[in-house]
């Protein structure tokens, strides 16, 4: 288990509202949903648990992209229960560094509604809620590293503008608001910590030391 396939058959549940929240010039919240794969037969109680996260440059993609189900499907034949998330998408006509980069951080919050739901439904899930992973391609990567290493201090400017988009772990439901976002490891494919680099790069142009 885990090392090899084990499970010859996943079952898949489909479309799991994990979240609701308000997209990039909407009036009103947008559904969020979950697929979660598991393998048929397993009696375990309490199993680790892969999340991914697609890639499309935060204007593209979906929780049943071929490569998010494959993933998700060969863990779950290894043991593992995975999910793969869908998170707000920012609009081609709105596409700017502004939008963006408030995208890209709507997405990092989703991710962390993601997670919380989760884990708190570890029982009903069978999750074991102290191995929870991440795995994102392209912008997923970038929204799971902001997920892992960015503090609110950090939050770019493009965040406060009205609307302002609140704390990285405020969004998603009351019931799980109290929830930990915290994960033991993530696999970040193609994709870096956006707002580091810039904040770098605005810290060389001021002259002062980037950290």
């Amino acid at each position: 288990r885990y090392a090899e396939p084990v499970f010859e058959t996943v079952n898949m549940i489909d479309g799991i509202r994990y979240s609701s929240a308000i997209k990039e010039g909407a009036s009103s919240p947008t559904d969020l949903y979950l697929d979660f794969y598991e393998p048929e037969g397993d009696t375990f109680t309490k199993r680790p648990l892969v999340i991914t996260v697609f890639g499309g440059a935060f204007v593209a993609g979906g929780r049943d992209f071929v490569d998010m189900q494959a993933y998700c499907t060969r863990l779950a034949q290894h043991g593992y229960v995975a999910a793969s998330i869908d998170y707000r998408l920012l609009s081609i006509w709105q596409i700017s560094h502004t939008g963006l980069m408030r995208d890209a951080y709507m997405a990092t919050q989703d991710v962390s509604s993601a997670i919380r739901f989760l884990k708190f439904h570890c029982d009903e899930y069978r999750i074991d809620s102290t191995q929870v992973f991440l795995l994102g391609n392209s912008a997923g990567s970038i929204a799971i590293l902001c997920d892992l290493f960015m503090d609110e201090s950090e939050r770019p400017a493009e965040t406060f503008e009205d609307p302002d988009l609140g704390p990285i772990h405020s969004s998603g439901f009351e019931e799980y608001a109290g929830v930990s976002a915290k994960v033991a490891g993530a696999i970040p494919h193609w994709g870096g910590k956006v707002w580091a680099t810039a904040r770098q790069d605005r810290d060389r142009k001021s002259g002062s030391a980037g950290m």
